[in-house]
C-alpha cells in the first residue's frame, strides 16, 4: 500500500480512566465481554482513540493498544484519517472503535481499511450510534445496518447488544435532577424496569422463553426476545466481528 503523511502528537498521561470518555463507553458498553482473550493476539488499534480511556483498561487485560485519531488528542499515537489508514496489511489483532463509525461521511470505506489491517481470525469490536441525538454525526446505523457495513467488508458478524439509556439520551439533559451519574442511574433504572415487563408480557402471550435465542426477529442471526428489544430502542449498537481466514 501506498503511506500517507501522519504525524504524531505529544505524549501525554493515559493512565487516567476515571472520568475519561472511553472509560465510560468500556463499563457502559461491557466491552471486555466482546474482546478475545489476549492470548489470542495482543495488538489492539484503537481508531478513533479520542482521549484514550480505554487503554489502561486493555493493559490490565494484556493488550498492547496503538491509538489513531483524526485530531491530536491526548490518546492518539498517530493522526490519521480513518478512510484511508497509514498501516501495513494484517498488522492488529483486533480493532477496536468506540462511537466512531457514524462521525464518518463514508463508514464503508473505514470498514474496509479495518479488515485490511486485521489478521486472518482477527477481531473488529465497536460501537455505533443508532438512536441517539445528532451529535455531530453523518450516519446512525441499526443492527442490521452494521450487520450490512460489516459483511460488505468481508467481516463476519457474531455478536451484537444495546447500549445505554434510551430515556436518557432523549431526556436525561432535559431534566434539572443533579449530577449526570445520577440521571443516568435513574433513567437506567426505569428504562430496565419497563424492558422486564416488555419481557414478561411477550413470555406469557407467545408462552416463550425471553431469554432463548431464536431466529424469529431475523432469518439469519439468533437472538433473545431480550437482545432484540433492547436493540430496536438503543441509543448505540455494540458489536463483533471477525476476519475469517478467506477474507481477502
Amino acid at each position: 500500500m501506498t503511506s500517507t503523511a501522519v504525524s504524531s502528537p505529544p505524549q501525554k498521561d493515559r493512565t487516567r480512566a476515571g472520568s475519561l470518555g472511553g472509560a465510560y463507553h468500556w463499563r457502559a458498553y461491557k466491552i471486555e465481554e466482546f474482546l478475545p482473550s489476549a492470548n489470542e493476539g495482543r495488538r489492539v488499534l484503537l481508531l478513533g482513540c479520542g482521549d484514550g480511556g480505554e487503554r489502561v483498561f486493555l493493559r490490565q487485560l494484556g493488550f498492547h493498544s496503538f491509538g489513531i485519531d483524526i485530531k491530536q488528542l491526548q490518546g492518539a499515537d498517530v493522526i490519521a484519517d480513518a478512510h484511508r489508514l497509514p498501516l501495513q496489511d494484517a498488522s492488529f489483532d483486533v480493532v477496536l472503535s468506540m462511537q466512531v463509525l457514524e462521525h464518518l461521511h463514508s463508514p464503508w470505506l473505514a470498514v474496509q481499511e479495518v479488515a485490511r489491517v486485521l489478521r486472518p481470525d482477527g477481531w473488529f469490536v465497536g460501537s455505533v450510534a443508532f438512536l441517539k441525538p445528532y451529535h455531530g454525526s453523518y450516519f446512525h446505523m441499526t443492527h442490521l445496518g452494521v450487520k450490512q457495513l460489516l459483511e460488505t467488508a468481508g467481516l463476519e458478524p457474531d455478536r451484537f447488544a444495546g447500549a445505554q439509556s434510551p430515556s436518557y439520551s432523549l431526556y436525561g439533559d432535559m431534566v434539572p435532577l443533579g449530577s449526570r451519574r445520577v440521571r443516568r442511574a435513574v433513567f437506567g433504572a426505569f428504562d430496565q424496569l419497563i424492558a422486564a415487563l416488555r419481557a414478561r408480557v411477550w413470555a406469557l402471550t407467545r408462552h416463550a422463553d425471553p431469554d432463548q435465542s431464536t431466529d424469529r426477529f431475523h432469518d439469519t442471526m439468533q437472538m433473545s426476545f431480550r437482545t432484540f428489544d433492547k436493540l430496536r430502542s438503543a441509543p448505540a449498537v455494540v458489536f463483533r466481528a471477525r476476519k475469517t481466514r478467506g477474507s481477502s
